[in-house]
């Protein structure tokens, strides 16, 4: 037990979500405010005009590691890939996948049913949305967005490729060709730039 808590609060994070303040936190919500934005826009559009926010019912996800209201056979496996992963964003994962799964019924609900829906009526065995663990965790993975620690390396390694590239520029006795330094620069680049905009 006390190993499975240190994994989770050193290698998964959430040593930086209880911070004072709790930093990590707001951070995760708001990324996943902009995910829900990019991958359910309808929806995102319906629960800001119920002025629904993922304040309201995401932090507890992030708070209890969805102790509080997933069946344990789900909790296990979803701490499981939380542990192999290493990352918070499987919280997030879960979140978009419950909306998701929801999300016809959620854009007829107004803020008296949706609210409550989102807090704890998304577990209720008829009609919530964790009935079939294998349909909820493919849904969680049907979304793909790069993690900020895979984000953080790519972007690492094109930059040290950006800066030996323009060294060999600069070095008129270098023995590269300039012209395939450029066009390799002008290639990477261009995946630089198209990785930043996801």
């Amino acid at each position: 037990a006390y190993v499975m808590f240190s994994q989770l609060m050193n290698a998964v994070g959430f040593a930086q979500i209880f911070r004072p303040g709790f930093p990590r936190l707001w951070v995760e919500l708001k990324a996943l405010d902009k995910l829900i934005a990019r991958f359910l826009p309808r929806l995102a559009e319906h629960l800001s005009a119920l002025d629904v926010s993922v304040s309201l019912w995401a932090d507890k996800l992030f708070l209890t590691a969805c102790t509080y209201n997933f069946p344990h056979p789900l909790l296990f496996r979803i701490w499981d890939i939380m542990l192999l992963e290493r990352s918070l964003k499987v919280i997030t994962r879960v979140a978009l996948a419950i909306l998701k799964l929801a999300h016809d019924r959620l854009l007829l609900m107004d803020f008296e049913s949706c609210l409550p829906f989102l807090q704890r009526g998304f577990m209720d065995a008829k009609t919530g949305v964790l009935s079939d663990e294998q349909l909820f965790l493919e849904t969680a993975y049907s979304f793909h967005f790069v993690r900020a620690r895979e984000a953080s390396a790519k972007a690492d390694s094109l930059r040290h490729f950006f800066r030996d590239a323009n060294k060999l520029h600069a070095n008129k006795d270098s023995g590269g060709s300039p012209f395939a330094v450029k066009r390799a620069s002008k290639m990477h680049r261009q995946e630089f730039e198209a990785f930043s905009a996801r």
